[in-house]
Order: C-alpha cells, then sequence, then structure tokens
C-alpha cells in the first residue's frame, strides 16, 4: 500500500518468500502437526491478502503465481515408520571419510574435500597437486566420485561430465544436467540414497527424488486461460 504497488502505468512485480515454512519444515518435516497448522494458518492469510488486492487494486488487474523452489524428504524418523530406509547422517563424519580415502590412495594425508553440502562434495583442487589427479581435473573428480560411492552414496556425476553432457538419457540424468553450472571450481554432485538426509536433526532436500522435485505450480488472472483437455481415446470402441 505505502508503496503505491498498481496504481501507475507500469506493470509493478511484488515477490514475497515464505521462509517460515521452509524453516519450519526443516525442523519438524512435511508431516507434522506444526507443518499442518502453519498450512492452514498461511490459507487464511493468503485469502486476507488476495481480498486487499481485489479492494485496492481489483484483482481483474492483478496476475499472480504460486510456487515453491523446492520439496522435503520427510522426517527420517516418521520414514522409518512406513518402513522406508530412511536416515540422518553425519556431513562432516562423511566428509572426513572421503578425504581418509582419498588420503590412502594418493599416499597424501589433505582435506580433499574441503566442503560437503549433502550430496554435493566442493574440492580444493590444490590438494590433488603431486598426486596421479593434480593435473587433470576429471581424475580428481572421478576420484572422488568412487571414494563416495565408497562412503555409501549410490553414485555420481562430476563436473567435468556435466560440463561434456555426458548423462543418460533418463529422468535422473536430465535432472543432474540441468543441475550443472561451469562456476565453484572442482565439484562432484553425488546421488543419495532415497529418504536419507545429510543432517544430523531435522530434515532436508537436494536429491533428484519426487519428493524433493515435486512443487506446486498454480497461476492466476485473467492472462492465463485453461486449455481443454481432449479425451483419451478408448480403443476398445470403433468409429
Amino acid at each position: 500500500m505505502y508503496e503505491k504497488l498498481g496504481t501507475g502505468p507500469a506493470t509493478d512485480l511484488l515477490i514475497v518468500s515464505l521462509s517460515a515454512n521452509d524453516i519450519l519444515g526443516h525442523q519438524v518435516g512435511p508431516d507434522s502437526p506444526q507443518m499442518r497448522s502453519m498450512a492452514l494458518e498461511l490459507d487464511k492469510s493468503l485469502a486476507e491478502f488476495f481480498d486487499f488486492l481485489g479492494h485496492q487494486i481489483g484483482l481483474a488487474n492483478v496476475w499472480m503465481a504460486l510456487s515453491a523452489d523446492h520439496g522435503v524428504a520427510p522426517l527420517p524418523d516418521f520414514a522409518k515408520t512406513l518402513r522406508l530406509p530412511a536416515a540422518n547422517l553425519d556431513a562432516k563424519a562423511l566428509r572426513e571419510q572421503i578425504n581418509s580415502l582419498l588420503s590412502k590412495k594418493y599416499a597424501k594425508k589433505a582435506d580433499y574435500v574441503i566442503d560437503l553440502d549433502y550430496p554435493l562434495a566442493w574440492l580444493d583442487k590444490d590438494a590433488f597437486t603431486g598426486t596421479a589427479a593434480g593435473k587433470d581435473e576429471s581424475i580428481a573428480e572421478a576420484d572422488t566420485g568412487e571414494a563416495m560411492k565408497q562412503a555409501g552414496l549410490t553414485g555420481y556425476f562430476t563436473k567435468s561430465q556435466l560440463a561434456r553432457g555426458d548423462v543418460p538419457p533418463t529422468e535422473t540424468g536430465r535432472r543432474y544436467a540441468n543441475s550443472y553450472s561451469p562456476e565453484g571450481g572442482y565439484y562432484v554432485i553425488g546421488i543419495p540414497r532415497p529418504f536419507q538426509v545429510g543432517i544430523t536433526h531435522g530434515t532436508d532436500h537436494a536429491t533428484p527424488f519426487s519428493y524433493d522435485t515435486h512443487v506446486p505450480l498454480a497461476f492466476y488472472g485473467l492472462a492465463f486461460q485453461p486449455e481443454p483437455t481432449a479425451p483419451t481415446p478408448n480403443p476398445s470402441i470403433s468409429p
């Protein structure tokens, strides 16, 4: 209201991040009574906001889009009650294990993985100096990926692989290919086991699985017109 949005000749863009949902979701998981209560309160808040827009600007003059940047894994303790292979992992301990495996491989003790934002490993390329992978990024990343598999991940994609587009023609391959960035130095993106998260308490995201990648997407406004869906032909009925 004080910014006088929607009252001038130009289109104004207002972006609202509902970060409280993210914070609480990490702590108590998506299936908790607390998250249910927050969702109901959010529904009321959005209704009040849309009502305000209708009175101030008129909903005929407003376009809205609702979505999310990611999903979240169920809380491991809850997932275990459904007999899912869930677990809270210690990313620091995993990083130390990976570095120990690489130190044995190269006969040189070093922090090859400087950070593990599970399942993404960031490498210190200087640590590989004097090793068989010292001058070859692809070897350094591949060796790290193999160490990550020994530490419990099911697979990996290196930055070098992704840069070449060297991924299988699968949904998982496509998702990892779309995660590629040329920035960030050496890195390896691991493929975690389903329902395992890289924190010791609460839950997290950053996997290729549907519970992390399936998000809502809703549009409202005169600019958005639904298209009718053609009926699926029944092959058992002759024309």
